[in-house]
């Protein structure tokens, strides 16, 4: 009775496992780790590589060609043994169509009764990386509309006080990134004396009314001169309360 519920509960695990290993979103291989043959691959990587599970199985995983820049070549394999554990950010693969993908790959050894297994998942994050991509460019392209259109951004959480300011916020208080640490207090003693109660009224206003105001003001620079603003200030507001408030200010000097 023992052996036949030991025998049904390793049928239930079996079962289990191999229904997440079919299922399973992620590239996986399982390799000899003594040998570094591969003994099994997943659906999902068959389908995302276009190659067949006969160019898999029984395979050294250094003699297939696509993964050449992962486990190149037994010493690597070696490595991987030892350490037990290796990720390897962002690597490129190729498909069978000649397609070139961007993977995570994350290998573990463990054992399986007498003997050890490597299991190696292989993520796709070229979706990922190209999104990444864009938001680079995307980042970049609002760094250079700053500059061209003499403005900056900031943004003030109320809740957590931290203030985040754009590279071309510092630029037109004449600081640097590296040398300021943002925050409403360091703005505000920046202002000219004869010009902090307008900022204070417009503060108290936009936090009683909660609506969006604009306001222009002198700043002090770091060698004394003069520069005027224009602060365009937005109000978030979530459940009837302003949360942060957010804007962007424009260097108006020459046309005051």
């Amino acid at each position: 009775t023992e052996r036949k519920l030991a025998i049904k509960a390793l049928t239930v695990s079996e079962t289990r496992y191999r229904c997440l290993f079919e299922s399973a979103k992620d590239g996986i291989l399982i390799l000899d780790a003594e040998t570094g043959k591969i003994t099994d691959v997943n659906p999902f990587l068959i389908n995302k590589l276009g190659y067949s599970r006969e160019q898999f199985i029984e395979k050294e995983i250094w003699e297939i060609g696509f993964f050449k820049d992962i486990i190149a070549n037994k010493d690597k394999f070696f490595e991987l043994q030892q350490k037990g554990y290796v990720r390897y950010e962002d690597l490129p693969l190729k498909t069978a169509d000649g397609k070139q993908i961007n993977v995570e790959f994350v290998s573990n050894v463990y054992s399986v009764g007498r003997h050890k297994v490597i299991q190696c998942n292989i993520r796709d994050i070229t979706e990922r990386k190209q999104a990444e991509k864009v938001l680079r460019e995307s980042e970049s392209s609002l760094r250079d509309a700053q500059k061209i259109g003499n403005m900056g951004s900031w943004e003030w959480d109320l809740v957590t006080q931290k203030t985040n300011w754009s590279d071309n916020y510092f630029a037109i208080h004449g600081v640097k990134p590296s040398n300021v640490e943002p925050s409403f207090e360091f703005f505000r003693k920046r202002i000219h004396p004869d010009d902090g109660h307008f900022l204070d009224e417009m503060h108290a206003k936009i936090m009683k009314d909660k609506i969006p105001a604009t306001i222009e003001l002198r700043i002090i620079q770091p060698d004394g001169t003069l520069k005027w603003i224009q602060n365009n200030i937005v109000p978030v507001i979530l459940d009837d309360k302003i949360v942060k408030l957010k804007g962007v200010i424009i260097d108006i000097t020459e046309r005051k």
